[in-house]
């Protein structure tokens, strides 16, 4: 028990993929349109200064993504009721739509790209999918992967955070919890080639990982699921009145 606590919990896990997140956030929707000349706050800053800690942010806030799939898999495997899980992963996705779309957009509603709430639930119906197919039909295996290649295109047409890209990231996941280096590793190449080449910083993402110790620590129900939409707004009144 006592080498168990040596590690990160889960609550601490969340807590940095949460602080990168909002640095991430911040700089999306509030130092980009400075760059880009949209707004004129922040004046007395140089551009190429501006832009330096906009890079920073964004590769800072890389980390937060691979740790939300990590948890979103943790919470499949220990959850004592899947179709609840489900249903409050999908009413989090509609309550953050707006604010998303404010913070981001400067509209109420922007079907060019939705948040990420909608990624992790394609990726639980994907990992949902395999579970019950191997376990209850493992004959017809085959059948997962047309299954997956579904979500993946939904995930592509409806502009999902990360896209595709996001839902194999979370399959990856679940397939190679007891390889973490193999899962680290294919992880990353994925989002490399799938996202972006600044995605390299996911790296620390999973050397945190490493240092889960199986424990959930002190949960706040529901602050991530609160937290998400609330920040998103914020930015999104900000982004309103400063940038239109």
């Amino acid at each position: 028990m006592q080498e168990r606590n040596r590690g990160i919990s889960g609550a601490t896990l969340k807590w940095f993929a949460i602080i990168s997140m909002l640095i991430d956030h911040i700089g999306a929707a509030l130092l980009a349109p400075v760059i880009l000349g949209k707004a004129h706050y922040l004046q007395n800053v140089d551009r190429y200064t501006l832009i330096q800690i906009y890079t920073c942010m964004r590769e800072f806030g890389r980390l937060a993504f691979p740790i939300f799939c990590f948890l979103l898999i943790e919470g499949i495997r220990y959850t004592k009721n899947r179709k609840k899980y489900f249903l409050q992963m999908l009413l989090f996705a509609l309550v953050s739509e707006v604010p998303f779309d404010l913070a981001f957009h400067g509209k109420i509603m922007d079907w060019n790209y939705q948040n990420v709430f909608w990624t992790l639930m394609l990726g639980m119906l994907a990992v949902y999918a395999a579970e019950y197919i191997m376990l209850r039909m493992p004959q017809i295996r085959a059948v997962w992967m047309i299954i997956l290649l579904l979500l993946c295109v939904v995930a592509e047409l409806t502009h999902v955070d990360y896209g595709a890209t996001g839902v194999a990231v979370i399959v990856v996941m679940w397939s190679l919890q007891k390889s973490p280096v193999i899962r680290g590793v294919l992880c990353t190449l994925i989002l490399i080639v799938g996202a972006s080449v600044a995605e390299w910083t996911v790296v620390f993402s999973f050397l945190l990982i490493a240092c889960y110790n199986g424990t959930r620590g002190k949960q706040w129900k529901y602050f991530f699921y609160l937290f998400y939409p609330a920040h998103l707004l914020i930015l999104g009144i900000v982004y309103y009145l400063y940038v239109g």
